[in-house]
């Protein structure tokens, strides 16, 4: 698997009896970050920590200089060692790999982006081992984006300096705190190495976290230290820079890719058979995580952030395997034997498991139950996805029964009375009703006057219909009704204007506009707007302006319509038909 990278430097580490910390860095095509939080790690490696001390970098195949790189660094540090793996293994596998030829009696996995905040971090951190009170230590942390241009949080954990916190055992910190929102980052924790290694990792594979497996296993039961003090610095990627990072290894392409479809397959299912693995040996109970909550999941409790992920996955169409919806089945049944309220947990995961079968009158009587009895916003909004996808099935009569029901609950909220309200009216003009849809729009419009669709519907023939497009609705025209969508969004363009063509249309065009969407702008408008319809482009700045004008100029050649300008006011009004004095 691996290739020696530095032999001499090998030959010349430290017993590993005289080792104190092992610090072990997967890494991945971050050549530079690596770097930069190396030199931290060096700035701060004193001729006294130097004997105490290994840093082992486990390269995963990476494809830029970070060969190059690590050879220079290594050549004059005897304390690093850096091997480079012969083909990608992936993330996963490298957070346990990149432990193997780690010696110390502390252990630390490293992650490649982060770096010490102090100047003392290391010292801190190497006094504190050498106190060696505790065999798991957990560290605070800082945040600051990728680029490190923006500082996001100077206390992650939201703690007071003052004092360390003892916690008698790692699972009652994870009752606080929760199993994957703290130590699931792999930068804060620091143990014993020997605990850690003797775990066997096999059954915490699959939600990229078995080093978090390992932890928990070896440590539940031993006593912690929280070190509130942010001794190291988090890099925050966006989901688009995680994407172009590791997305287009095979590996994390799904855990990369977004954070629905990350959530939908790594913490639904997968995380219960995780959490599985840890109840059979000891390290958590079903007691336990009942009122365990996760802090980074907006503070929900982990079994009801697990059941939103099943309910996703069921959206996504990832959750069609029976032995799995029998392990989550068995898994709340255990839970909840004895406890009536939070059996609206099970009967929320049989009421997807029957909308993931298909089996949506039996979805919609386990979904009316649980409104009987429970009157959770989120049920409310389960329910009315299920009515939907009754319409979709053309199940008319179903989904009528299930929008009435809604539009009559008082604890459902104005918004999803209108929309209940308004998806009977499109079932009623499927049924060619006209009089009743019309009669359903403005009472879904009564409920809530800002319902886009039923504005549209409700506005006469005999009267123009007006909209403003706008990606955020914070601005409209007068006698404009706002729709709120992204410009160039074909299937929202639809959508919206499915039932009629609006007679005028109007948006706005800033820097951020890209310049090779305006041919697919125009021709969306185009095919959805009335035979007469005209269009006004709000451009307010003049470069801009002068810019869009010539574009949208020669296209509407093309296409056919007629443009003219307004300088004074900086707009570009288009017309579909020529008529004279339009303007």
């Amino acid at each position: 698997m691996f290739y020696e990278q530095n032999k001499e430097n090998k030959r010349n580490r430290p017993k590993s009896s005289d080792i104190l910390l092992s610090i072990a860095i997967p890494t991945y095509n971050r050549s530079k970050q690596l770097k930069y939080g190396l030199n931290r790690f060096l700035s701060q490696i004193t001729d006294d920590i130097k004997p105490l001390i290994e840093i082992c970098v486990a390269d995963d195949c990476s494809t830029d200089d970070t060969p190059a790189v690590m050879k220079r660094i290594v050549r004059d540090n005897f304390f690093i060692h850096y091997e480079r793996y012969e083909y990608n293994i992936g993330l996963e596998k490298n957070l346990i790999a990149c432990t193997q030829n780690c010696r110390g009696k502390y252990l630390w996995i490293f992650g490649d982006d982060d770096f010490l905040e102090f100047d003392d971090s290391l010292a801190c951190i190497i006094s504190l081992l050498k106190e060696g009170c505790y065999p798991f230590y957990i560290l605070n942390r800082t945040r600051r984006s990728f680029d490190l241009s923006k500082k996001i949080s100077e206390n992650w954990m939201g703690l007071d300096f003052s004092n360390n916190k003892i916690y008698p055992r790692l699972r009652d910190f994870c009752s606080k705190w929760g199993i994957i929102s703290i130590i699931g980052f792999i930068s804060v924790n620091i143990f014993e190495r020997e605990k850690f290694t003797a775990v066997i990792p096999d059954k915490y594979w699959g939600i990229m976290y078995p080093q978090l497996g390992m932890m928990l296993e070896a440590f539940a039961n031993h006593p912690c230290l929280l070190v509130t003090r942010p001794l190291i610095c988090h890099r925050t990627q966006t989901q688009e820079e995680k994407r172009a990072a590791l997305g287009e290894k095979s590996t994390e392409k799904d855990f990369m890719s977004n954070y629905q479809r990350r959530n939908a397959i790594y913490f639904s299912f997968r995380l219960i058979r995780f959490i599985n693995a840890l109840i059979d040996c000891g390290a958590i109970s079903y007691n336990e995580l009942k009122t365990m909550r996760e802090f980074t999941f907006s503070n929900i409790l982990l079994i009801e952030f697990i059941l939103k992920n099943i309910e996703l996955s069921v959206l996504l169409k990832l959750g069609d395997d029976t032995r799995d919806w029998q392990m989550a089945l068995t898994f709340y049944k255990h839970m909840f034997l004895k406890d009536k309220y939070r059996g609206i947990y099970l009967y929320r995961l049989i009421r997807n498991l029957k909308l993931d079968r298909g089996d949506l009158e039996g979805a919609i009587k386990i979904g009316e139950k649980i409104l009987i009895s429970f009157h959770e916003k989120q049920d409310y909004e389960a329910f009315y996805r299920i009515a939907v996808e009754s319409q979709k099935k053309m199940k008319f009569a179903l989904a009528h029964t299930a929008y009435i029901r809604i539009a009559n609950d008082k604890y459902a909220g104005y918004e999803l009375h209108a929309w209940a309200l308004f998806k009977s009216g499109e079932l009623a003009l499927e049924n060619g009703n006209e009089e009743e849809a019309s009669n359903y729009f403005k009472s879904a419009l009564r409920r809530n006057p800002n319902h886009t669709k039923a504005s549209i519907f409700t506005t006469s023939h005999d009267k123009k219909l007006k909209v403003f497009i706008s990606p955020d609705s914070s601005y409209a025209e007068d006698d404009c009704i706002p729709v709120k969508m992204e410009l160039t969004n074909e299937e929202l363009w639809s959508y919206y204007f499915s039932y009629r063509f609006p007679d005028y249309v109007a948006f706005y065009l800033d820097e951020h506009f890209q310049e090779e969407n305006i041919s697919k702008l125009l021709n969306l408008v185009v095919n959805h707007i009335a035979p007469d319809g005209a269009v006004n482009i709000n451009i307010y700045n003049k470069d801009l302006f002068s810019f869009y004008f010539e574009k949208i100029k020669k296209l509407s050649i093309i296409l056919k319509l007629h443009v003219n300008a307004c300088d004074r006011k900086e707009w570009i009004y288009i017309k579909k038909k020529m008529r004279k004095n339009f303007l």
